[in-house]
Parts: C-alpha cells; structure tokens; sequence
C-alpha cells in the first residue's frame, strides 16, 4: 500500500468505524471500559437502560467488527473489550495516515 493511500485506509477501518460510529455501541464499549471491560448483556442491558434484544443485536455488531470477545461461563454469556489484539489497528492506521498526509501539505 503506498504511504498514504488515504481510501484504502478508509476501506480498512470502516467495519470499526461502522461498529463504533452508534451512539448505543459507542455507550455499551463506554460501560465495559468502566466496569474493567467485562460484562453479561443484563448488565450491558442494565446499564444503558436498553432491552436484552436490542443489546444483543449491538453486541454482534460490535463482535463482527472484533471489539468484543465472547466468554461462556455456565449459562452466561460474558463480553469482553478485544484489547491487545490489534483490533483498532486500522482505525489507528487511518488516523495516523491522515495526520502525515496532512503534515506534509502544510510542510509544502
């Protein structure tokens, strides 16, 4: 990919910005940092005073984007924040893409 090959960037972190562009999503990822980045949907539910179902469905989207893991213990389902795994490295990327690209028009 050429340094700064801007769409490409875009088309990387686009299912994170997707994931992460809902304000509900965005609440539901606020929580799990707060409650040290482990929750059951209840809680999630609970929480964002939001209908099991419709956490639910948040939280797939945000699984499919890989910023949360899912770990069964018993019957619950606890979600847990995707940290260390790379996972916002393309939103990173892009950010840090634009920020040099930037750089060097005001260099010029």
């Amino acid at each position: 990919m050429p340094k700064h090959d801007i769409p490409a960037l875009f088309r990387a972190a686009r299912p994170l910005l997707t994931a992460l562009g809902d304000e509900r999503r965005q609440e539901i990822v606020q929580r799990l940092i707060e409650a040290g980045g482990v929750l059951s949907v209840g809680e999630i539910a609970d929480a964002i005073e939001l209908s099991q179902p419709a956490v639910s469905h948040h939280l797939k989207i945000l699984r499919d984007a890989g910023v949360l893991e899912v770990q069964r213990v018993g019957t619950t389902r606890r979600y847990i924040l995707a940290v260390g795994s790379g996972t916002l490295e393309p939103l990173v990327d892009m950010v840090r893409g634009i920020t040099e690209c930037l750089a060097e028009q005001l260099e010029q």
